[in-house]
């Protein structure tokens, strides 16, 4: 959602105490449905892409969230507990990173346990002035006075026609995987062509030509990794296929697609290589494919098309992705699976945690109904514009909020309003949920399509009672 609740309330901070600078507000209590919301004032995320960095140099790995939808970045630091809501929000460590776009990554490149920063660029100029095309580009993380730092060092460059490099081109629409592929120790890509029908495979070379670790050159080893090419928009996978014309951008057997896939990497089995798990643009379930070759000759030899089929396959609309990340500090990476894009697609409750079980048959198992994280914050949906308003007359500010719309899986989305309560003081607010359908305003959205409420409150008639207007995404003004 729209950051609509941070400010609103960081303002109002500043009015209660007095003071003409703004600062971050994280530590007003809110409760919904009797249960205190953790991290209530770190925004919502609709397609969040979570990583670990220690932030704060005390040796736990806290959370990093890029959040496609806003290309924004929230910050969470660890308390080091055994448990879900290991994490809490701490937005002074978002400045350490830099403005992104599409997707970022944290991998640690030049193996100095720091780990770095890979992102999309758009196509710029570097340092001297020189164009660099639409690619990867990278910063590198390192730490001043104990404090966590980046800066952009590196295009990433493979051989093209040697003397000549170009830059690494993935495919736009979802996410490649950063992973050491072949167990040398260095850092390879692999990222779905442009064509998104096959996976291509870049190599490094700081191990097989003797460089320094801070060195990234690679070499396309293969456009086709694995041996199979993606069919269609239902992950239908086609096994045993070679690369079709060996120019890096063969178009399969099934043609063009024209659409994305998100890549997460690891060692399913743990047989020392790499397989994957796969999703695309227009779906909403997670393939596996598992790797019956070597870390020097992949090959794709069995497909799970609804992951995990031992437990509750992953099921998340539109396009999910799968992010490593240790959520209960057990020392093994669970599985968060979470929308890439944000419209349409699930705006809320929208993160599935499936724990890492030892000694199970089914390594991987859906966590419950309740979503890593977002559900410990104050979540309006796509797009929130809050007002405060004393709904109830009681002389303490409450708050509505407005939204474009909360996901719909029939329709396009619902716009609502949403109510909290300040059951505080005017000093000390805490806030509760009344109802996220706050004067059954979402009966007009069903009724006409309608998206986009933002309130606003007064008294337009002279009677001495506060009115509503509602204006919509149509332009229209609703008077109540």
């Amino acid at each position: 959602m729209k950051k609509a609740l941070p400010v609103l309330l960081c303002l109002y901070a500043c009015f209660l105490q007095g003071q003409t600078t703004k600062f971050p507000v994280t530590g007003i209590p809110v409760e919904r449905f009797g249960r205190s919301l953790q991290n209530a004032w770190a925004g919502g995320i609709n397609a969040p892409q979570f990583f670990q960095v220690d932030l704060n140099n005390d040796g736990l790995n806290d959370l990093f969230v890029f959040d496609r939808g806003s290309n924004k970045v929230l910050t969470f630091l660890n308390d080091g507990s055994h448990s879900d809501t290991a994490f809490h929000y701490a937005p002074e460590y978002e400045a350490v990173f830099p403005v992104m776009t599409q997707w970022a990554a944290l991998a640690d490149y030049n193996r100095d346990g720091i780990p770095d920063l890979f992102t999309f660029q758009m196509g710029e100029t570097d340092n001297h002035g020189n164009a660099v095309p639409v690619g990867i580009k990278v910063y590198k993380g390192s730490r001043v006075a104990g404090n966590l730092h980046y800066d952009v060092v590196k295009y990433c460059l493979y051989y093209f026609d040697a003397p000549y490099t170009v830059n690494i081109l993935p495919n736009g629409l979802g996410q490649p995987a950063i992973v050491d592929v072949n167990g040398d120790g260095d850092l390879d890509i692999l990222t779905v062509g442009v064509y998104g029908t096959a996976v291509e495979y870049y190599e490094n070379q700081t191990v097989e030509q003797g460089l320094s670790p801070d060195s990234m050159i690679f070499s396309q080893v293969t456009s086709c990794w694995g041996n199979f090419y993606v069919g269609n928009s239902f992950l239908q996978v086609d096994l045993n296929v070679s690369c079709k014309g060996g120019t890096g951008q063969g178009t399969g057997p099934q043609g063009p697609r024209h659409t994305g896939a998100a890549l997460s990497a690891f060692d399913n089995q743990n047989d020392h290589d790499i397989d994957l798990l796969l999703s695309g643009a227009h779906v909403d379930c997670l393939a596996l494919l598992n790797n019956t070759g070597s870390s020097s000759y992949a090959n794709i030899g069995w497909v799970d098309t609804l992951w995990p089929h031992c437990d509750i396959p992953a099921h998340m609309p539109y396009f999910p992705a799968v992010y490593q990340v240790d959520a209960d500090n057990d020392g093994f990476k669970d599985m968060l699976v979470a929308p890439i894009f944000n419209a349409p697609a699930m705006d809320v409750n929208n993160v599935l945690l499936y724990h890492y079980v030892t000694g199970d048959t089914c390594s991987y198992q859906y966590s419950g109904n309740d979503s890593f994280l977002v559900s410990s914050m104050i979540d309006f949906g796509t797009d929130s514009k809050a007002v405060f308003f004393d709904f109830n007359g009681d002389g303490l500010m409450d708050i509505v909020a407005g939204n474009y719309y909360y996901y719909n899986a029939t329709v396009l989305g619902t716009s609502q309003l949403g109510l909290y309560q300040n059951v505080g003081t005017n000093t000390q607010p805490r806030y509760q949920l009344v109802t996220t359908d706050y004067c059954n305003l979402s009966q007009y959205s069903l009724a006409s399509g309608t998206m986009g409420y933002n309130p606003a409150f007064g008294d337009l008639d002279g009677d001495g009672k506060p009115d509503m207007l509602v204006g919509d995404a149509n332009g229209y003004l609703s008077f109540f």
